[in-house]
């Protein structure tokens, strides 16, 4: 689990240390009940000059769900213009040659 809530963090060290510093500032949990999602998985919400929101949804036991917010700043995400090239990004950054991206509307 530690492993995913890192995942902003090394995504905003690559903008520098007043960005790790300003987002750290900007983050919220909240822990509910559902039977979604049945594994990990994040919801990134992108705006206008790099400046995104991840959303990290975590399912534990007892349809219990553990959600993490976090703001990201990285100019290369705010040059994204489909899916495909979120998928190349995280690629780079994690490190995870297997990951799946899926555009919702």
């Amino acid at each position: 689990m530690q492993l995913y809530r890192s995942i902003p963090s090394l995504i905003n060290a690559r903008s520098g240390a007043t960005a790790i510093a300003a987002t750290s500032l900007l983050t919220g949990e909240d822990v509910f009940h559902s039977n979604r999602p049945e594994a990990p998985c994040i919801y990134l919400y992108c705006f206008p000059k790099g400046i995104n929101c991840m959303v990290l949804f975590i399912p534990q036991s007892e349809k219990i769900v553990q959600a993490y917010a976090s703001w990201i700043i990285n100019r290369q995400l705010g040059q994204i213009e489909k899916a495909d090239d979120v998928e190349t990004f995280f690629k780079d950054v994690l490190n995870i040659p297997d990951i799946h991206i899926e555009q919702l509307k």
